[in-house]
């Protein structure tokens, strides 16, 4: 939403974000969740999940997103926020999104 109009961007964009705030911006997810906070805060969020492949970091939620493949055949893709948590797993380093959820790596 933008002034209280949504809008539609022309291509799909990566949000990243490694920091609490920008310019005075608050960079948070829906539930509150900011790069810089404790990663065991994190960690005991109602509803998070973990990728089972591990190819991404665990996440809060997930939409799910219809397409369909060049051969006509529908598939449905599901893409999330995720996290990463700093080297000595003390704190969130980043924030991502969209990030596709497989039960696989790629």
């Amino acid at each position: 939403m933008r002034g209280g109009h949504a809008f539609d961007l022309p291509t799909p964009i990566q949000v990243e974000f490694t920091g609490p705030s920008a310019l005075g911006v608050e960079l948070t997810t829906v539930q509150g969740v900011h790069a810089g906070e404790p990663w065991a805060d994190l960690l005991v969020e109602p509803g998070l999940a973990t990728n089972p492949s591990g190819c991404s970091g665990p996440y809060l939620e997930f939409v799910e997103v219809d397409g369909v493949n060049p051969d006509g055949t529908p598939y449905t893709t599901r893409v999330s926020v995720d996290f990463r948590p700093t080297a000595d797993e003390s704190a969130v380093a980043r924030v991502g999104a969209p990030v596709p959820v497989y039960d696989g790596c790629a």
